[in-house]
């Protein structure tokens, strides 16, 4: 589902609308009329988040679904999961229209697959999300079956889990966007530190010193930018990560140093 949009409603014609983040005028194109993002999105959730219309907002959301697709459906359905976070139908729905995205999954599931309460759509969340590339969700997956289904269809369901976790214990799936985060950290944390020594043993112009800085760095955030754009639905961030990420950007630190101590100390 493409970022940077929510959603709001015209507050003179109550005309639904996809309004794009950070644009804080438009023209209804229903009506004509000025309005702001501000009016439109509080009418929304003027609309959607009264307690006693919940269920009659959820069918008028499934409605939508069919007049606009679901990017609109799934703009309001976050406003409603954020004002009834233990529904779990609104839960599903979203998981539903955002196309079954990594991370609404683990959400889900971690919030409800713990409470022992069969519901219709089970089936279409273990179809949709019980695949390889979710394998980390095995054990949420499980707690969710034996929840969630009954009888056959329960049965069913755990036999296809223990198929899936046989393959991928034969077949573990390679974790590529750890390995290059780990790359990357380490490599930059080497560069770093060589270029505050180097500051600090050749004797050039200071400006020359910021200018091989604010290259590195930049050259650093672009990496680092493509790799968040790429494996941005990563389930979890190793303690390990965080901790080489800590010490990359410590190495920051010590290369804006270098270039200082380099210029002005060791002259």
């Amino acid at each position: 589902m493409p970022p940077g949009f929510s959603a709001g409603i015209c507050p003179n014609c109550n005309e639904h609308l996809l309004l794009k983040q950070g644009l804080a005028f438009l023209v209804c194109p229903l009506c004509a009329k000025n309005i702001t993002a501000r009016e439109a999105q509080a009418d929304l959730e003027r609309v959607y988040t009264d307690p006693a219309k919940l269920n009659d907002n959820i069918a008028k959301i499934i409605k939508l679904e069919k007049k606009y697709g679901p990017q609109l459906p799934y703009q309001i359905l976050l406003v409603v999961k954020s004002k009834f976070p233990h529904n779990e139908e609104v839960a599903f729905l979203a998981l539903k229209m955002s196309d079954f995205n990594r991370l609404l999954l683990k959400e889900y599931l971690s919030n409800f697959a713990r409470f022992k309460k069969a519901v219709s759509f089970a089936n279409e969340v273990l179809e949709h999300g019980m695949t390889p590339r979710n394998y980390e969700l095995l054990p949420l997956f499980e707690q969710y079956i034996d929840n969630k289904t009954k009888g056959a269809n329960h049965t069913r369901w755990i036999e296809r889990l223990r198929e899936m976790n046989a393959s991928v214990e034969a077949n573990p799936p390679r974790d590529t966007a750890h390995l290059l985060i780990y790359s990357f950290y380490i490599g930059s944390v080497v560069i770093n530190i060589a270029l505050a020594v180097l500051f600090a043993v050749l004797s050039l112009s200071f400006y020359i010193y910021i200018v091989i800085a604010l290259v590195a760095l930049c050259a650093e955030m672009v990496v680092l930018y493509s790799h968040a754009r790429k494996y941005a639905n990563r389930l979890t961030i190793p303690d390990g990560e965080r901790a080489l990420m800590v010490i990359f950007m410590c190495s920051i630190v010590v290369l804006a140093g270098g270039v200082f101590l380099g210029t002005f100390l060791f002259r």
